[in-house]
């Protein structure tokens, strides 16, 4: 038997095996950035949500201690825990925690929002 100089059956089996190896590791690579990337934008989204709604506190939405609760565009929620921290004679502290979720992101930021006393905000 000689060999005109193509590849047998085996090599052949072998070749394509290898590739298939290779594209199957490609295409599950690709799926997981993919994923990581949707993931890194629905948490970007709820973190610019969550910045959004916390300057608000105090400012346009009334801060007393408690909590409160919002709807977010896009069909997120927000809840935030107010803790009276207390102040001056001038100002009153107050102790945020804010948990916000959007698009099946979750994020907690904690802040302390300091305010004049009487002025209702």
């Amino acid at each position: 038997m000689s060999r005109d100089g193509g590849f047998s059956l085996l090599e052949t089996l072998v070749g394509l095996t290898l590739i298939a190896l290779v594209a199957t590791l490609l295409a599950e690579t690709l799926g997981a950035g993919i994923f990581a990337s949707s993931r890194a934008g629905r948490t970007a989204e709820a973190m610019s949500a969550a910045r959004s709604v916390l300057a608000e506190l105090g400012v346009s939405r009334p801060l007393h201690s408690g909590e409160l609760t919002g709807d977010l565009d896009g069909g997120g929620e927000w809840t935030a825990t107010v803790t009276e921290r207390g102040g001056t004679d001038s100002f009153i502290s107050y102790d945020i925690a804010l948990a916000v979720r959007l698009g099946g992101a979750e994020i907690a930021l904690d802040a302390v929002r300091t305010l004049p006393v009487g002025v209702k905000r």
